[in-house]
């Protein structure tokens, strides 16, 4: 049920690879992943969005990894992407209302950009895991939330909330396995209709987030103990690396959030 689901996410998963995107530097594809991401929130037409998706479809094929992690990767998304280009066509017209809906052309197409972009930011992600190690991916997001440090938050605090972000898929895909063996191995016949695999779902999210805190909580004290974190957090020597290293992600996110708000006036 749930496993399929996880199976499709990108978040904890790493392919090998000898090709120039896993070659390159976390931070650099980080920062050219999210331009293009930010890029997308001001183009208006199809045809642009058209041609960034063949760009980005030339990058995944020079991945050189299977596209059907591409295409499986959206499957989690559907439905929010249909919501989302079924509300904006029947809530965008200057008559409508929730509970008066009018169609608009307008409003389907401002709700397939909207759906564009989730579509375009998801498989972003999705070619960032997949072409970057876990260790490397990790020590960039410690890097990513440097500003925390700005408030209080030590290094070491960084480094499990990071892992444990990042690990929190695959252990909830861990769990998930281990109950179908454990049903499998008892001869429990899986439940039929929807009303047996909601009461069945309600017992098994328990045992699964449960299972997954715990394993997680193991995995912070393992860290550590063996200062695997304060590796993690190695930015440089000297309080003043840190310092500024703060300063910059918050002036990047002042910036992004500064174009963000201002997407009407270029493309």
């Amino acid at each position: 049920m749930t496993g399929s689901f996880l199976d499709e996410i990108a978040l904890g998963r790493y392919v090998p690879g000898t090709s120039p995107l896993h070659r390159t530097a976390p931070a650099w594809k980080a920062l050219l992943f999210s331009a293009v991401a930010v890029a997308s929130f001001f183009l208006q037409s199809a045809t642009s969005f058209l041609v960034l998706g063949l760009c980005l479809a030339v990058c995944s094929l020079g991945s050189r990894l299977p596209q059907k992690l591409f295409w499986r990767s959206l499957r989690p998304i559907n439905l929010l992407a249909l919501f989302t280009i079924l509300s904006w066509a029947f809530i965008n017209h200057n008559q409508a209302s929730v509970f008066h809906p009018q169609f608009s052309w307008q409003g389907l197409h401002t709700g397939g950009l909207y759906a564009g972009r989730l579509a375009l930011i998801t498989l972003l992600t999705t070619l960032f895991f997949l072409t970057t190690r876990p260790s490397e991916a990790i020590a960039l997001g410690i890097k990513s939330l440097a500003p925390l440090r700005l408030f209080g938050t030590t290094q070491q605090e960084l480094s499990l909330l990071v892992h444990l972000a990042y690990r929190f898929v695959p252990l909830l895909r861990r769990e998930i396995e281990e109950i179908a063996l454990g049903r499998k191995a008892r001869n429990l016949p899986p439940p039929r209709g929807a009303w047996q695999k909601a009461k069945a779902s309600s017992s098994t999210l328990i045992y699964i987030f449960v299972g997954a805190l715990k394993r997680a909580e193991t995995a912070s004290f393992t860290l550590e103990e063996r200062r695997v974190a304060e590796n993690w957090t190695s930015l440089g020597s000297g309080q003043s690396t840190r310092g500024f290293g703060g300063w910059c992600s918050l002036l990047i996110l002042a910036v992004l959030g500064a174009l963000l708000a201002w997407d009407r006036v270029l493309l």
